[in-house]
């Protein structure tokens, strides 16, 4: 080591000084290094936090992104070795970055601290199943997520602590297809006390997503757009850039209500943005609802492409619930191109799976209405045939069928016969 390091440059041994963590003497074996390497990640987290619902909010998420890595290994030590404080303080912060994705290994640690039967009178408690719980909705574990949201409501105390408890609770609700539920959760987030325009702007925002997809063009669409609006000034008050993408996003949903055409050029500016932001958060969901408007406005090309990339990538991050959303979408693109077998596999896997969010609102009737097109096609024997081989498949066999038809359809390809024998 001590050679390697020799032979390196000025230039590059300043570089390599700056990117590590600790500078000083010491030996990694000492008995104050990985307390200190702990206490930096609880610390670094908290100002990533921080600085993620102002105008810094790009520069914190690309920050996470660098040390995800450290953040991970500092929170599964310091919960090994007992410091549930530094691992809750850890996790908590990161889970407050709720446009920031965390990858796979982050959230199974996030959920072994906040569910941890030592957590509870431990400082950092709350945010720390606040965190846990919304990591337990990407899994698809709501009746999970739900008791962790509960409990991280009920020890909270400061802002921060509340806002993510509301959050977790919120998205429990939506994802368990309660939207009247979900609604009145968030509407709570906007009587918190010190909240900062970062957060104010998240609750509007969902709120208008929550009240377009309601489909109404009456008072539910009226308060959808009103939401929208104030998500815009409340995103441009934080100086968040993640909160602005997150805000446009939320006005091209309201949009996709009433004008499929018109939300396409909407709903990529927001992804386009929010790349920009690092907000991958939003940038996902942002093209979700772009894939939807791609297909309800025929452009079936442009849709299949993007629907290959997402499925791609929300499988590498085991999001199972974005997953199903997309290929509940795709069903609608393979029933319009007659891929009706598929369609129909999908939907009856979507039906019958835990990890899948329940339909509400709009996607309610639209369901039924494709269902029932689907069955029309097939005939009601062959697609009872299909939904019952569904029932049996395992999520990933489903995944791999919608994704194998897409690429069929790219192609031309005929589809894939489902063996009903």
């Amino acid at each position: 080591m001590a050679r390697s390091h020799d032979l390196l440059g000025e230039a590059d041994r300043a570089l390599l000084g700056r990117l590590s963590a600790f500078t000083g003497s010491f030996e990694l074996d000492d008995a104050g290094t990985r307390p200190a390497y702990w206490r930096w990640a609880a610390e670094s987290a908290g100002r990533r936090a921080d600085e993620a619902a102002g105008p810094d909010a790009a520069r914190a998420l690309r920050r996470l992104d660098l040390a995800s890595a450290d953040l991970t290994a500092a929170a599964e030590q310091s919960l090994t070795a007992g410091r549930l404080d530094l691992a809750a303080r850890t996790v908590g912060h990161v889970g407050r970055c709720i446009l920031w994705i965390p990858g796979m290994a982050l959230a199974e640690v996030t959920l072994a601290v906040g569910d941890h039967p030592r957590l509870p009178g431990v400082a950092g408690e709350s945010l720390a199943r606040g965190a846990a719980a919304i990591a337990a909705v990407e899994r698809g574990e709501l009746e999970r997520a739900e008791r962790l949201g509960r409990l991280a409501r009920e020890t909270a105390t400061a802002p921060a602590e509340r806002f993510l408890a509301s959050v977790a609770l919120g998205v429990t609700a939506v994802y368990a297809g309660d939207w009247e539920l979900a609604v009145r959760r968030w509407r709570r987030v906007l009587t918190i006390d010190g909240l900062p325009a970062a957060y104010t702007a998240d609750a509007h925002a969902v709120l208008a997503l929550l009240l377009a997809a309601t489909g109404s063009p009456g008072e539910p669409g009226k308060h959808a757009a009103e939401h929208a609006a104030d998500a815009r000034r409340a995103a441009e008050r934080s100086g968040a850039p993640s909160r602005t993408a997150f805000a446009l996003y939320a006005s091209g949903e309201v949009l996709l209500a009433t004008d499929h055409v018109a939300a396409v050029d909407v709903l990529r500016e927001a992804a386009r943005m929010a790349d920009t932001a690092n907000a991958v958060q939003v940038a996902a969901v942002a093209r979700v609802a772009l894939l939807a408007a791609l297909t309800r406005t025929g452009r079936t090309a442009e849709a299949v492409d993007l629907s290959l990339t997402l499925l791609e990538l929300q499988q590498r991050r085991s999001y199972w619930a974005q997953l199903w959303n997309i290929m509940r979408i795709l069903a609608e693109l393979f029933t319009a191109a007659g891929r009706l077998e598929t369609a129909e596999l999908i939907l009856a896997a979507a039906e019958a799976s835990e990890s899948a969010p329940v339909p509400a609102g709009v996607d309610i009737e639209r369901h039924r209405l494709l269902r029932r097109r689907v069955h029309e096609g097939l005939g009601t024997e062959r697609a009872d045939r299909i939904a019952a081989i569904a029932r049996l498949l395992p999520r990933t066999e489903i995944l791999n069928r919608a994704r194998d038809t897409a690429r069929a359809l790219s192609r031309g390809e005929p589809e894939h016969p489902t063996d009903t024998r």
